[in-house]
């Protein structure tokens, strides 16, 4: 919504992707072992600053929602960053990181969908939305600035791969033909 109204408020999302960024797990410190992934954290505030930050812990583990969600929203706020600020200096510095992101919200793509993660294996609807316009996200940013030069990268035909797998994905195991609706999710076994 920051950015809905322009440029105005620019620095106040670009400090929230800077802290996004630097709060990334490596494939050493995600408990999933899954590289690009992010921790969700209780923040403590004094006087406008932040004094303390606490990974949220659950079950004896630190935790997150999802690693596909929590990825492809990253996504599509950074290429709503890039489209109004049109700051291509900042995602041509990010773009390994992208990559990472961009790797994490795939990590659980199963049969056409994503897992919510890897220990819930549960493929919800709003989620695989959010993974699809993730991922036309972040091609527009491979196209616009990461792999400006050179289109036929192999991740970028992954990624436009993943797409339209997951956009048939949707409509095989998401969509209630008898019924005319989508399912809310579907689960290992397939069964809504």
């Amino acid at each position: 919504a920051l950015l809905d109204c322009g440029d105005k408020y620019k620095d106040n999302v670009k400090a929230y992707l800077d802290w996004h960024f630097s709060h990334l797990n490596t494939d050493k410190t995600d408990y999933n072992g899954i590289d690009g992934t992010v921790y969700d954290y209780t923040i403590t505030v004094s006087q406008g600053k932040v004094i303390k930050e606490t990974v949220s812990v659950k079950d004896g583990k630190n935790s997150y929602d999802s690693t596909d969600s929590y990825a492809a929203t990253f996504l599509i706020l950074l290429n709503k960053y890039f489209s109004v600020t049109d700051d291509s200096d900042y995602i041509a510095e990010k773009a390994e990181d992208i990559i990472r992101v961009s790797e994490a919200m795939l990590s659980t793509l199963n049969n056409g969908l994503t897992f919510a993660k890897p220990d819930y294996e549960v493929k919800y609807l709003m989620d695989n939305c959010e993974v699809y316009e993730g991922l036309q996200a972040v091609m527009n940013l491979f196209d616009k600035v990461i792999y400006a030069d050179n289109k036929n990268k192999l991740t970028y035909i992954k990624f436009d791969y993943a797409a339209e797998w997951i956009k048939q994905g949707l409509e095989k195991h998401l969509w209630n033909a008898d019924g005319e609706y989508y399912y809310s999710a579907v689960f290992k076994n397939g069964k809504p």
